[in-house]
């Protein structure tokens, strides 16, 4: 079930992210590396429009 969540596009907890690693047996950067390069401005946007109020 949790997995279809994250697929879904559902945020997880790093502790998951790290759960799910250790049962695949590698690297937890392994599982967020991608290729897209963020500009300064678009992270400082991404960041901002999540903050809690």
């Amino acid at each position: 079930m949790q997995i279809h969540r994250i697929e879904s596009g559902y945020n997880i907890t790093m502790k998951t992210l790290l759960k799910i690693s250790l049962a695949l047996n590698i690297k937890a950067d392994e599982l967020v590396k991608f290729d897209y390069k963020f500009k300064k401005d678009d992270l400082e946007k991404l960041v901002n429009n999540n903050k809690s109020v």
